[in-house]
């Protein structure tokens, strides 16, 4: 497997966290895999292609779980009404919520309401422990199992990583799905281990790619649907997605990898 070198130039953009860039026309054009560096030093890598075997039962799995996240402030925009669930949208018209986080993108906890929500976010996680994952543990084991182990020899063979046994003995603790998602800027704060893994998939083929930006180093790379692997220190690199043509979103389904060994209380603890 062949590499290239390609460097990092870090360029603090203005643009806030929970608002949209769009560095399409910015686009790495990628004929090898990618090495990333910052400051000369390896940070990261892109394989354009991993032969990635998908079980036929992947794509049923997914689309089976009808759920959503009200907890995913840092890729949900800001704060939209018309993107809240009703009950939420309630407490701000009737003013009993009236504060927010810095971006927006997040209420904050008030006397009357000791809880804290963002637009609705077409999301939702795997591990070894929560109820949803015991429910389709089999399922998993068939069609989400395999992807995991592969990134994770993959990764291991390119970055240097702690010998951690978490989910199905990998590095990592959690897989998250996001479906029809196109994320807005932000950083994955709460992962322990830095390093993201992203993966897009789409059903037959039905959106072909779609890019990952870097807002603060002013590029846009191109995932490939069912093939792409990027893994980069996604905890520290502000990042989002470039626009979607809307009727191909709803294809996008978007899995990344990472380790969530400490038990925070609030995605907001640490969203920036």
């Amino acid at each position: 497997m062949s590499f290239k070198f390609f460097e990092l130039e870090y360029n603090k953009n203005p643009i806030n966290n929970g608002e949209y860039i769009d560095l399409s026309n910015n686009v790495l054009e990628i004929e090898n895999n990618l090495i990333f560096e910052e400051d000369s030093i390896p940070c990261g890598f892109y394989i354009k292609d991993i032969d990635l075997k998908i079980h036929e039962n992947f794509f049923k799995l997914i689309n089976s779980i009808k759920e959503y996240s009200t907890n995913r402030g840092k890729i949900s925009e800001q704060i939209s009404l018309d993107r809240l669930e009703e009950k939420q949208k309630e407490r701000i018209q009737k003013g009993i919520i009236t504060e927010f986080n810095k971006n927006k993108t997040r209420t904050k906890r008030c006397k009357e309401y000791k809880y804290e929500f963002c637009n609705i976010v077409n999301s939702f996680i795997f591990n070894d422990r929560n109820k949803r994952s015991i429910k389709y543990e089999k399922q998993i084991n068939k069609s989400i199992k395999p992807i995991i182990k592969k990134v994770h020899k993959i990764m291991k063979s390119h970055i240097q990583i702690p010998n951690e046994k978490n989910y199905f003995d990998t590095i990592f603790t959690d897989v998250i799905i996001n479906k029809a998602v196109r994320s807005a800027i932000h950083k994955d704060a709460n992962n322990d281990l830095q390093y993201s893994c992203l993966i897009q998939f789409s059903e037959n083929n039905k959106l072909l790619s779609s890019n990952l930006n870097l807002p603060d180093y002013n590029i846009s790379i191109p995932l490939y649907s069912n093939k792409s692997l990027l893994c980069l220190p996604l905890s520290k690199m502000r990042h989002s997605n470039d626009p979607i043509k809307e009727e191909l979103l709803p294809y996008r389904i978007s899995l990344v990898l990472y380790n969530r060994n400490k038990k925070y209380k609030n995605e907001s603890n640490k969203d920036e």
